[in-house]
């Protein structure tokens, strides 16, 4: 296998490792974002995948042609000094909140399939997500590497078997969104879910070995990402207005079902929390810390530590009320990035 084709792989693997996390693999955002909009919510997801290759690429190339090796090097050349470290901050606070987001996922994992307290599955989660840290931006690259094909694999096949076996009504009720159109959710899902991307993506540039690896990486990321969606769209869709009272959706369809595989896709769910966790903290801890390792290694333990008692929280009530707020920010970002990339706007 050719370095560019293991390098394409590398950085899809990185843009569904950072975006498949516990909103996206329970089937809470897509059924929120996507599912409430009955047969428009299609579409939704077929402009959210172009989007997420638009945006990676451009985000990739500017990388790539300029050299740039942080977020910071990404932002304020495109906002001004002063902007742009506002939006960094906000973007910093946000990877932090998804961090915790993924904790609350996987405490409302362990309590509705296993039954075990959330604490439990917070510090399980926790713990994973600071041995990783420890090997810095290697680890990083190797869990995303590893876990992306599982999670494609794994979430693909099953939804598309449970698909195929079914013979039942579409959307056999009603509900209520959280975004005004199918449109406007479509943008805002991307908006959020590119802010950790492209903070991410922002520090990528040993993996860029060519312009080959900048297009392709993005349209194999973004392409298996709208796929996905549609396989969860289409699966919540069977079961909906049914599934709304649930945190995690998939795990009440297999359930309801009486499919042996819920363990099977546990582990699944448990591993998107994992990996988005994972990219998520390492771009705080990263900025935090200025690159000094020492402070980078006593930050991750403080922050895996004081993430356990937050997980208390409702994951569906953070998926509501932190995404869509955190989605307009985001899109002013996406609309910054892709006008600079329409226009060949340089970063310096």
């Amino acid at each position: 296998m050719s370095t560019d084709i293991k390098n394409i792989i590398k950085v899809a693997s990185v843009i569904i490792g950072t975006v498949i996390g516990a909103g996206f693999a329970s089937g809470q955002e897509i059924l929120q974002f996507f599912t409430v909009y009955y047969e428009k919510g299609f579409w939704g997801i077929i402009l959210a995948g172009i989007l997420f290759c638009v945006v990676a690429a451009a985000v990739l190339d500017y990388v790539y042609k300029c050299k740039l090796k942080s977020y910071s090097e990404f932002i304020i050349p495109l906002t001004g000094k002063y902007a742009g470290t506002l939006i960094e901050s906000i973007v910093m606070l946000f990877l932090v909140s998804s961090f915790f987001i993924m904790m609350a996922g996987s405490g409302a994992l362990f309590k509705e399939y296993f039954g075990l307290n959330t604490i439990i599955g917070a510090a399980i989660m926790s713990a994973a997500c600071c041995i990783v840290f420890l090997f810095n931006f290697r680890g990083l690259i190797a869990i995303n590497t590893v876990i992306a094909p599982i999670l494609v694999g794994g979430i693909g096949l099953l939804g598309l078997y449970i698909i195929a076996v079914l013979n039942m009504p579409v959307f056999d009720g009603e509900g209520q969104n959280i975004i005004g159109s199918w449109f406007s959710s479509s943008v805002l899902y991307v908006g959020y879910n590119s802010i950790a991307l492209v903070a991410i993506l922002a520090n990528l540039l040993p993996y860029l070995s060519t312009r080959k690896v900048v297009i392709g990486g993005a349209i194999l990321g973004g392409g298996l990402l709208g796929l996905l969606a549609l396989v969860i769209y289409f699966l919540t869709s069977l079961f909906y207005p049914y599934v709304l009272e649930f945190q995690i959706p998939i795990l009440q369809v297999i359930e309801k079902l009486n499919l042996s595989v819920g363990d099977l896709y546990s582990f699944i769910l448990f591993v998107a929390m994992f990996t988005s966790a994972v990219s998520s903290g390492f771009c705080f801890l990263h900025k935090l810390s200025g690159d000094e390792i020492s402070k980078f290694n006593l930050y991750a333990v403080v922050l895996c530590f004081i993430a356990v008692p937050l997980s208390v929280v409702g994951f569906s009530n953070l998926v509501k009320v932190i995404y869509p707020v955190f989605g307009y920010i985001g899109f002013f970002q996406v609309i910054i990035i892709i006008t600079a990339y329409l226009f060949r706007f340089r970063l310096r």
